[in-house]
């Protein structure tokens, strides 16, 4: 189980306007960042607004 930091932003934050880039492959790299997102929102009380 990887827990990660959660950072907070203001909501004018330029990251949280920018569009993602599409996932290509779904690779051991990615898997590990969706195990690592889903533990951390399993983990904390207030995870429901968590964006990736």
């Amino acid at each position: 189980m990887a827990v990660k930091p959660i950072v907070m932003y203001s909501e004018n934050e330029a990251a949280l306007r920018k569009k993602s880039e599409p996932v290509r492959v779904m690779n051991r790299h990615v898997k590990k960042i969706i195990r690592d997102l889903k533990d951390t929102l399993l983990h904390c009380d207030n995870g429901i607004g968590l964006a990736a």
